[in-house]
């Protein structure tokens, strides 16, 4: 990463699996996702454009992993891969924009 963006990055440090595990979405949450993919499909028709669902990227910084898993993640410039989880550097570029939506026990 370039070090000059790398030092406006926030990197997250409490990231932990079983949290995402252990709070479900609720109905309207997933709803308002899938609209949200679907009007993210309607407008990047045209371009090569990767849409991830809660998909784990993940970061290797001074070896330690720096990961975060957003709701939903656009990357820009590649057609989807279906992985499991992303190494940004080598697996592909990091998401050119993540969404995370938020409730009120989330927030």
């Amino acid at each position: 990463m370039d070090k000059r963006v790398e030092d406006k990055v926030d990197f997250p440090d409490d990231f932990s699996p079983m949290e995402e595990e252990s709070m479900p979405e609720a109905a309207l949450h997933d709803k308002l996702i899938q609209y949200l993919v679907e009007v993210l499909e309607w407008l990047f028709h045209w371009q090569l454009c990767a849409i991830h669902r809660n998909l784990a990227f993940y970061f290797i910084r001074n070896r330690s992993i720096l990961s975060v898993a957003p709701d939903l993640a656009v990357i820009k410039g590649l057609s989807f891969q279906p992985v499991k989880s992303w190494c940004v550097g080598k697996t592909g570029p990091a998401p050119h924009v993540v969404f995370e939506v938020l409730s009120d026990e989330t927030w």
